[in-house]
């Protein structure tokens, strides 16, 4: 599963080999000045899937809810996220569920 750490001003996004592949991206980083809100809630599939494939019956893709664009790392329907709101052309919402989601949490509201 991806992996997301706060490196210096930007946020690093780690997708593994097979993320890579079945999303169509490489690792990017965000600047934090980009980000809205964090907050920590529970997920249910949001709208509609942009990506067919499914990665191992998980929520994983690029996901549409209305004009929001949702990229989902990891997890399944209901659990916990770690919702990242952002200014970015390629996403609104980033939904984490990697098991430093709550220390990710605690970096990125601290500053």
């Amino acid at each position: 599963m991806a992996t997301i750490e706060v490196k210096g001003k930007s946020l690093l996004v780690l997708l593994t080999a097979r993320e890579r592949v079945y999303l169509g991206k490489q690792n990017f980083s965000i600047e934090l000045e980009r980000i809205n809100s964090v907050k920590l809630e529970e997920g249910l599939a949001p709208g509609s899937r942009l990506t067919q494939r499914p990665v191992l019956g998980g929520l994983t893709g690029q996901w549409r809810d209305g004009q929001s664009k949702i990229l989902i790392l990891g997890g399944r329907s209901g659990s916990t996220y770690l919702k990242i709101s952002l200014k970015h052309p390629a996403f609104d919402e980033i939904w984490y569920s990697g098991r430093n989601a709550a220390d990710l949490l605690q970096s990125l509201t601290k500053g």
